[in-house]
């Protein structure tokens, strides 16, 4: 045996005779092997729920079976330098070069005198299901760009496969004479162009089978994040989802940071002012289930009456006039844009990356685009008439039709499921809303909203919803005086009858965790929550 102690990880839920071979030959170098399986929770999020019925223990119980000792890691525990923390190996055999994180391993286990060894295939090849260079792809942020070095045959595998959905911003080749030209729409430049991109704003995938020059002539390149075709996707895919965690628990600590700053701020001015707020969806379901954040929620929702928000407009005008917070409404995103009726609180001091202005992004201005932000609900009266009230809902609802004509984009994939007489006549819509002017169309949606004004109602509805659930009716007798309960550090204030509330939201069962697959911020520039 050349090594004491050896490590490599797997994600496959199920293991046929060529896999278990292929661990067997990493295993017989070692005395004692150490192979690290993932967690119930990350085999969900990798999956997106395919693998719900993935058992740890039993594919613990079959490695094990082999003689190895096995690990079950949770997400937290996936990167190299957290598992040798717990097993001192001397030997840790790795599935891909993923980038910078791999070169900082790389020095990491070379100052601990610990063997960093390839367990890779001679040419692209996939194992199992999954795909490590996909996880990859997806998480590169709209501020990022995705370049290709090279722009051989596996130029022409990349664009195949992933092209169609990931955007690239241009490929670079060492041969002049391709320099200058573009390939399958994609322009080809000299490798010097690198030389302009900057450490964390770029993703560069080697084309190539041999990229191993490639990567010596980046490494000279001010630090560029990268990424081989050539992989063990069983190990790559747990690498590369390791990283996509650790973005993501940095967002989400981000988010949640930036939320109460707004929080404790808008707490005061409505104290100050007399103004009453209530926390609900699922922002509410965190109050009660966690006395905080859910752990994985990046908003904030809160509902007040229209009468209350009127007045914090005109508060806001003292109290957030050219400072860190600004209270935005729908109409005021500039230049004629329209996003959504919904008005926001917004942390201006603080960039933060959010895919929720994407709609209106070049359009809107721009300071406007990267900020974190709580969602306002208006309450509006519902007439007790269910006709009269649905008559005004589809009036509404053909009015924001009209005003998504003043987007900077409209993406109708977003659409597919709706029958494509539905599609074609949003189309339409959309574009004859262009010839009127978007405040008109907003005001005259604001006037319909008002239209049970003076009558005597029990019921709100929230104008600010999404499109396809504005005509949702709630009981005032929900909401009441309401009542503080603790969120953090602070107290807030949510609905006097939260549990009557939330069933009538449809959040059924709210005090159990949903399933493991969808436990991910909803606002995350890669999330596939979308909302009109």
């Amino acid at each position: 045996m050349k090594y004491k102690v050896g490590y490599a990880c797997s994600s496959l839920a199920h293991a046929d005779g060529n896999i278990e071979n292929f661990y067997k030959v990493l295993s017989e170098q070692c005395e004692r092997f150490v192979i690290g399986i993932p967690s119930e929770y990350v085999m969900a999020r990798i999956f997106g729920g395919g693998m719900n019925g993935y058992n740890a223990e039993s594919v613990k119980n079959h490695w094990a079976s082999f003689g190895y000792e096995v690990l079950v890691l949770d997400k937290t525990e996936l990167l190299y330098q957290s598992v040798y923390e717990k097993v001192h190996f001397d030997v840790c055999f790795y599935g891909s070069e993923y980038g910078t994180q791999f070169e900082a391993d790389r020095l990491f286990f070379k100052e601990h005198g610990v063997e960093f060894l390839p367990a890779l295939p001679e040419r692209r090849t996939l194992l199992g299901d999954g795909d490590a260079l996909k996880l990859a792809i997806e998480n590169v942020t709209k501020e990022q760009k995705l370049i290709l070095f090279g722009t051989g045959t596996y130029f022409d595998v990349f664009m195949k496969q992933y092209g169609s959905r990931h955007a690239v911003a241009y490929a670079v080749d060492s041969e002049p004479s391709k320099q200058g030209t573009s390939k399958a729409g994609v322009p080809i430049k000299s490798p010097d162009e690198l030389k302009n991109e900057s450490a964390g704003n770029c993703l560069v995938v080697f084309c190539g089978k041999g990229y191993q020059a490639m990567r010596d002539q980046l490494a000279s390149l001010n630090g560029l994040d990268y990424r081989p075709m050539v992989y063990a996707n069983t190990i790559a895919l747990l690498e590369e989802y390791a990283l996509a965690c650790r973005a993501e628990d940095s967002y989400i600590a981000q988010a949640q940071a930036g939320l109460m700053r707004l929080l404790k701020e808008f707490d005061r001015v409505c104290k100050k002012y007399g103004l009453k707020y209530y926390i609900i969806c699922g922002s509410l379901i965190g109050v009660i289930r966690h006395k905080g954040f859910i752990p994985w929620d990046d908003d904030m929702d809160l509902a007040m009456t229209w009468g209350d928000y009127k007045k914090l407009r005109k508060a806001a005008k003292k109290e957030w006039k050219d400072g860190d917070f600004h209270l935005l409404h729908y109409t005021g995103l500039g230049h004629g844009a329209f996003l959504d009726f919904m008005p926001r609180f917004v942390y201006m001091k603080e960039y933060f990356s959010t895919k929720v202005y994407d709609k209106v992004k070049g359009k809107c201005k721009p300071e406007y685009e990267n900020h974190m932000f709580i969602d306002i609900y208006p309450m509006l009266n519902a007439s007790r008439n269910q006709k009269k009230h649905m008559l005004v809902m589809n009036i509404m609802k053909g009015v924001y039709n009209l005003c998504m004509g003043h987007r900077a984009k409209v993406n109708y994939s977003e659409y597919a499921r709706m029958p494509e007489k539905t599609v074609r006549l949003m189309k339409l819509i959309n574009t004859i809303g262009k010839f009127f002017p978007a405040r008109f169309l907003m005001k005259t949606y604001e006037f319909f909203a008002n239209y049970a004004k003076f009558e005597k109602c029990d019921e709100y509805f929230m104008p600010s919803c999404a499109i396809t659930c504005i005509e949702r009716k709630f009981k005032k007798e929900f909401f009441g005086d309401g009542q503080y309960m603790p969120f953090n550090d602070m107290q807030l204030m949510i609905p006097k009858d939260y549990a009557g509330l939330l069933e009538a939201m449809g959040y059924h069962g709210y005090m159990n965790f949903p399933p493991l697959h969808i436990r991910k911020p909803s606002h995350y520039f890669n999330s596939d929550i979308e909302i009109w």
